[in-house]
């Protein structure tokens, strides 16, 4: 394929998908932003790579809070691993991913801001996890600094290091003081005691109600001390969405991984469905029916993927569900059509909705929405073609249990005014993304 010498990319013919708005138009792309919007003659650009997109949707390039990537660090080929997974990001729609990093120690997190610098194929940033020995105002102070404004926080959980009530309340208000950002995990995994094996089939028994009963009365504290915005991560339960919404103030995001949108409890009695077990667990079905129609009650919801690396390096064959689990299911490829199939299609968000829950949100919470987010003049070049015509066969797998029929493909990834997803040509560059310093959302 024809790549552009100076990097000009003509787009026409798009339908160039806001949170907002749709609007028909051709883009132009150079110097990594969108230079141009609207009615663009390819005569005036004789050295463009011209694209007849055909009246696809464009949206802003996805950006991913959720994913649990760092794990490649310990896989058998690191470095192809991350590259692998955030190729299948980018087919997704995917151009920015923010994944979890269970340290505070500058010098691991600058050999992870290495690895990634060399091997991620998607921009990208982290959130830190903050546990009992967590130091806050000087820990705090070297991370902000360093463009990492997020931390993590979780509650009697096996994925991320606890914390005490106390020490939250120390760390809250000092994150408040360098007006970062906390996301919590409000799920108390720890009460989930077992799953049961009958005729080699696992299944969920524990009661929803009692598995986040202290998630709920934890709800009440954080809305006590959280005077800036907190971003309850995974949620995946009726009782939890209604608590923050009834208690908190405006301020606070709640993102929802795309799984607990789609899979419910009875996943676990499929063979091999031990290789499907994830925290917190699957719920009802009108538990997930109840999540998508309240979505969008929240402004500021986010939806994510929730991904985890897709190999045999992390495979468990008997797993104890209190200490052996897998924290995410293989969605990259999948992400942008899982979305449209599920959502769009069957009338719970819009086009745009999809724009503003898993570009916009996530742009604003991390303090990137003056550069991402939206497809405007003077905005980062990130840009993903949708064709919604074509129709994807997904099998399952030894940690997919998909086994669907999806609606749409991602025909056109564009990262930083560079083309590295092209469905049509079998397009994939290698050209390594960059760390994103956050700034306050």
């Amino acid at each position: 394929m024809k790549v552009s010498e100076n990097n000009e990319i003509l787009l026409t013919n798009c339908i160039v998908i806001n949170p907002e708005e749709s609007v028909s138009c051709s883009l132009l792309v150079k110097n990594k932003k969108i230079a141009l919007m609207g009615d663009i003659n390819p005569d005036h650009y004789p050295d463009a790579l011209v694209i007849n997109v055909k009246n696809k949707p464009v949206f802003p390039g996805l950006i991913d809070i959720s994913p649990i990537l760092h794990q490649s660090l310990d896989s058998k080929n690191s470095g192809y691993q991350l590259n692998y997974e955030t190729s299948l990001a980018l087919k997704g729609g995917i151009t920015s991913i923010v994944d979890t990093l269970c340290t505070s120690n500058q010098t691991k997190i600058k050999k992870v801001i290495s690895h990634f610098e060399k091997n991620s194929l998607c921009n990208f940033s982290f959130h830190i996890a903050a546990s009992e020995d967590f130091e806050a105002k000087k820990t705090i102070f070297d991370l902000v600094n360093a463009g990492l404004l997020s931390f993590k926080f979780s509650f009697c959980s096996d994925v991320l290091p606890e914390i005490s009530d106390d020490k939250f309340f120390e760390l809250i208000k000092e994150i408040q003081n360098f007006s970062a950002i906390a996301s919590v995990k409000p799920h108390s995994d720890s009460l989930i005691k077992h799953f049961e094996k009958t005729d080699d089939e696992y299944y969920y028994l524990s009661s929803p109600a009692i598995l986040e009963r202290e998630c709920v009365n934890k709800t009440l504290l954080y809305n006590e001390v959280a005077e800036s915005q907190i971003c309850f991560q995974d949620i995946s339960l009726k009782k939890t969405f209604d608590q923050i919404q009834k208690y908190s103030s405006t301020n606070h995001r709640i993102s929802i991984s795309l799984p607990y949108l789609l899979f419910n409890k009875f996943i676990y009695f499929e063979p091999e469905s031990h290789r499907y077990r994830v925290l917190p667990p699957f719920r009802s079905e009108d538990n997930i029916d109840y999540l998508w129609k309240n979505l969008l009650s929240n402004p500021s919801s986010i939806i994510s993927s929730g991904h985890f690396i897709d190999t045999e390096d992390f495979i468990v064959d008997e797993p104890v569900f209190t200490k052996d689990f897998y924290p995410g299911l293989p969605i990259f490829p999948y992400f942008l059509p899982l979305l449209y199939t599920y959502g769009v299609e069957y009338g719970r968000i819009t086009l745009n909705d999809i724009s503003r829950l898993a570009s916009l949100n996530p742009a604003k919470l991390l303090g990137f929405s003056a550069e991402k987010g939206t497809i405007s003049p003077g905005k980062d070049a990130e840009l993903c073609v949708f064709d919604c015509e074509s129709r994807t066969t997904v099998e399952k797998s030894l940690f997919n249990p998909f086994g669907c029929n999806l609606s749409g493909n991602v025909v056109l990834t564009i990262r930083d005014g560079i083309i590295l997803y092209d469905y049509r040509n079998k397009l994939s560059r290698t050209i390594p993304g960059n760390f994103l310093k956050m700034s306050p959302g």
